[in-house]
């Protein structure tokens, strides 16, 4: 039988219990002490706004949960980085830099670990593009197909990499926006290039057959 406990108010969180506490709408509440051990429901109901207000257990967590923890030496790196999508690191709440994940799916056990985790698994993004940056994601996820860059203005391609359904966030445009760019660069670079050499040919080819 599952057993279920009472509705736990969060403002029980305190003293030995502080550790429990979650962020604003639950954020980062997959990587709690509960939800590793317990499977949790939450309850937003009790005040206005996004917060949980209450929080209870409903049976053992039989499923993996994927460990969001960053190593120190990675956070410090990125802490000190403009952000990688629109170049912002301020000071305010939107502009201060977050590390972010950039595979949105955080299904790989081995950037879950903080031995195994390199570098290259996260960017510096400001909060106001990493929060739109999950809202892609989700919406990436539920359609099946990946986001189309080309929506941003100067972008010409939908993505960097792989094909328009979406099968992982590896090529989307908010994995890796510095590479994307790089890509991107080089692609119109070789089609200009092409693109010359084929009118240059074309031109000179004309101006033989006509002398």
């Amino acid at each position: 039988k599952k057993e279920v406990s009472r509705w736990v108010s969060v403002r029980e969180f305190v003293g030995k219990h502080q550790g429990l506490q979650l962020g604003n709408g639950g954020v980062g509440r997959n990587n709690s002490s509960l939800a590793k051990e317990f499977n949790s429901e939450f309850d937003k109901g009790q005040t206005l706004g996004n917060s949980i207000d209450r929080v209870r257990l409903n049976g053992y967590n039989t499923e993996c949960v994927f460990n969001q923890n960053i190593r120190q030496d990675i956070k410090n790196h990125y802490k000190q980085q403009c952000c990688a999508m629109c170049g912002a690191h301020g000071n305010s709440e939107n502009t201060q830099i977050e590390v972010d994940h950039k595979d949105g799916c955080k299904d790989d056990s081995r950037v879950s670990d903080s031995n195994t985790q390199t570098f290259d698994d996260f960017q510096a993004l400001c909060k106001a593009c990493n929060d739109k940056k999950r809202q892609i994601c989700k919406e990436c996820k539920e359609s099946g197909y990946r986001f189309d860059a080309t929506k941003i203005l100067g972008n010409h391609y939908s993505f960097y990499e792989g094909e328009a359904e979406y099968d992982g966030c590896v090529g989307c445009y908010q994995y890796d926006p510095i590479q994307y760019r790089k890509t991107c660069n080089d692609r119109i670079y070789n089609e200009g290039y092409q693109k010359g050499y084929y009118e240059g040919y074309q031109i000179g080819y004309h101006q033989k057959t006509t002398l």
